[in-house]
C-alpha cells in the first residue's frame, strides 16, 4: 500500500474525534468500519462534526459536493450539507455535473412550470437515458434545493461540444472560453502524466495508449466548462453548490482550480464522500485512490460502501467492446 500520512496521529486522536449522528444508511459493506460516518478536516489533521463542516462550507462562496455517483448515500449527505448551508442563511445556486447545456431548455421549462416538483424533474429532463444512476437517488439535493427556492442549473457541456472536441480538440471551442479557463496553457508535465496514468487505471489497461492523450483532454475541458457555466449562475445567487464526481472536486487540479482563475478571491470548500476499504483505517490512506500524498480535498467524509466487487472484472465486457472499436 502505498500512502504517506501528513503526520503521525495520536491514536486517542482517531478514538475520540467527532462522529457524525448519521447511523441509518443504505448502503452496508463497510458499515463497521472505523471510519464510517465521521469527517476528516485534511487542512486541521482532525476529526471534525457535521457543524463544523457546515460552518466552515457557509463562509465559502463555493462548495463541491464530490461524490461516488452510485453511492445513495452519497447524495443523502450533500442533501444534507446543501440544507445546512440553507440553515446558515446561504442562497446558492445548485448546479449538477449530470445535466448538460443541451437539458438546460428542459430544466427551465419545469421549474417555471413546477417550481417545487422534484420527484417530476428528472421525467423533464430525460434523465432515464442519460446513463446516470436514477432520479431518486439525485432527487433529495432537488427536494432540498426546490423546497427553500434555490435555483438549479445545469453545467456540463453539450454532447456536441463534446463530439467538437474528440473531432477537433480545443480549435472547435470558443476562443474567449479557451483563453479564461486556461485551456490554451499546457498542463505541468507532471500533472499530465497523473492524469494519463489515471485514465489508464480507470480504463482498466483497455483504453489504446493513443486515445489516451485525448482522454484526458476531454476531462480538462469537462471541469473548464463546469466551472465557466457554475461561475456564470452564480453571479445572480448567494455563491454555488456543485453536485459531482470527486475527481472533478479535487483540489489540486478540476473545477476548483479553474473556478480560481475565473473568480479570484472567492474562497471554494471542496467536500469528497469516500467509501471505505476494509484495510485502510487511516483518513490519509485514502490519498492513494488520487495518486497523491495527501487527500486533494478540504474534508472528506467516510461512508459504507455500495459493493465489494471489482470494477475492472464487473466492466470487462464493456471494456472490451471499447478496444475492439479501436
Amino acid at each position: 500500500m502505498r500512502w504517506l500520512a501528513p503526520r503521525v496521529i495520536v491514536v486517542a486522536g482517531l478514538l475520540l474525534g467527532a462522529c457524525t449522528s448519521n447511523s441509518a444508511w443504505m448502503t452496508s459493506k463497510g458499515s463497521e468500519h472505523a471510519l464510517v460516518g465521521r469527517i476528516w478536516d485534511v487542512r486541521a489533521e482532525r476529526f471534525v462534526s457535521e457543524t463544523d463542516l457546515a460552518d466552515d462550507a457557509a463562509l465559502a462562496k463555493f462548495v463541491l459536493l464530490g461524490e461516488k455517483h452510485d453511492n445513495p448515500d452519497h447524495h443523502f449527505l450533500q442533501s444534507k450539507v446543501l440544507a445546512a448551508l440553507i440553515e446558515r442563511g446561504r442562497r446558492p445556486v445548485v448546479a449538477y455535473e449530470m445535466l448538460t447545456t443541451d437539458q438546460a431548455p428542459a430544466l427551465i421549462m419545469h421549474l417555471k412550470e413546477h417550481p417545487r416538483d422534484a420527484s417530476g424533474l428528472g421525467d423533464a429532463v430525460g434523465w432515464e437515458k442519460s446513463g446516470w444512476p436514477a432520479w431518486k437517488q439525485y432527487q433529495p439535493i432537488a427536494d432540498v434545493a426546490l423546497k427553500a427556492g434555490l435555483p438549479l442549473t445545469a453545467v456540463s457541456p453539450s454532447r456536441e461540444v463534446g463530439r467538437t472536441v474528440r473531432n477537433e480538440g480545443l480549435d472547435g471551442l470558443d476562443a474567449e472560453v479557451v483563453v479564461r479557463t486556461a485551456l490554451d496553457r499546457p498542463l505541468d508535465l507532471e500533472v499530465q502524466n497523473a492524469m494519463e496514468d489515471e485514465v489508464r487505471e480507470a480504463h482498466c489497461g483497455y483504453l489504446p495508449e493513443r486515445a489516451v492523450p485525448s482522454v484526458v483532454r476531454m476531462q480538462r475541458v469537462r471541469d473548464a466548462i463546469m466551472a465557466d457555466n457554475w461561475a456564470s449562475a452564480s453571479l445572480q445567487a448567494n455563491g454555488g453548490v456543485l453536485i459531482t464526481g470527486a475527481g472533478h472536486a479535487r483540489n489540486d487540479r478540476g473545477v476548483p482550480t479553474v473556478m480560481g482563475r475565473l473568480r479570484p478571491g472567492a474562497r471554494s470548500v471542496s467536500v469528497a464522500f469516500l467509501e471505505v476499504r476494509d484495510d485502510w483505517t487511516m483518513p490519509g490512506a485514502y490519498a492513494e485512490l488520487f495518486g497523491a500524498t495527501a487527500l486533494p480535498f478540504d474534508f472528506a467524509w467516510f461512508t459504507p460502501r455500495l459493493e465489494d466487487a471489482d470494477a475492472c472484472e464487473k466492466f470487462s465486457a464493456d471494456l472490451e467492446r471499447l478496444r475492439n472499436k479501436e
